[in-house]
Order: structure tokens, then sequence, then C-alpha cells
């Protein structure tokens, strides 16, 4: 299989954060994970979260963003699933160069609740920040939990 493959199976995600000068942001957000099934092949269902949110608090070590998202759900063979999130999030930066952040986002996918949680640790390196954390997704009882890295770009 390709990278990041293991036996368990693989994510992989993207996330563009575009900020207006009125502290508007428009985010666009899309993730698949993929498992093996009882056949040896990879189920795959992908996330898209398209939404806006408002940069309300902002000073020299944090920054706080309230938002909505709209979220699809797409299960490969299915019909989409349709679902919307509220969404708070807090960039903290406590010592030059570290970056924590801190994402929930609670609403409903189709009939039922759902919820997603980011946590990151990064590095700024002037506008790039590479980053480790962890994600969790809720779905009614399902529950889905996975480690994430990867690279934002601050401009």
């Amino acid at each position: 299989m390709g990278a990041g493959y293991a036996s368990w199976g693989y994510r992989f995600a993207g996330d563009l954060r575009i900020s207006l000068d009125s502290r508007l942001d428009l985010n666009f957000s899309g993730s698949a994970l993929a498992e093996p099934n009882d056949a040896g092949k990879l189920d795959l269902i992908s996330f898209y979260e398209p939404g806006v949110s408002w940069l309300f608090a902002l000073g020299d070590r944090a920054q706080f963003r309230l938002g909505a998202d709209l979220v699809l759900l797409v299960d490969a063979g299915k019909d989409p699933i349709p679902g919307f999130t509220v969404n708070y999030s807090i960039d903290w930066f406590p010592v030059d160069p570290l970056v924590f952040t801190l994402e929930f986002a609670a609403g409903y996918l189709d009939d039922k609740f759902y919820g997603h949680t980011d946590v990151t640790m990064g590095v700024a390196l002037g506008p790039v920040e590479p980053f480790i954390g962890y994600e969790a997704r809720s779905i009614g009882e399902q529950y889905v939990g996975t480690a994430s890295a990867g690279l934002r770009i601050w401009f």
C-alpha cells in the first residue's frame, strides 16, 4: 500500500484557513480514514467540513475563534450524510517558538451527535509550523481517534 499504511489502516487530511482583514476566516477541511474489513480490503470514509469562523480575541500570546462548519460524511457506496458543527479554537503561544492548538466542535451528523477534537503542539519557524497531535471524532456511539502530524503555514 501507499505511504502511511499500517495493518490497522491509515488516515490523511488537509486543512486550509483563509483569514480576511475583517477577522473572518474561511475554513476548508477534509480527511479520509481507511481500515481493513473482513474481506481483506480497505473500507474508506471521508469527512468534508467547509465553514466560517470569527477571530474574536487576539493577543500577543493567544488567539480565540468561534465558528460553524457544514459536515459531509462520505462512505463508499452509500449516500453522503450531511451535518453541522459549532466550533471553538484556541492557539496559544506560551514561549517562542512553541504553539499549542486546541479545537472543539460539536453538532449533529444526520440524527447522531458528532464531536470532533484536535490537540496539537507545533514549532513556529517563521510562517511555517510543523506540528504533532491527536485527533478524536465521535459519531453517536462510535469513536475514532488517531495521532496526527502536519504543517501549518501562517500568513
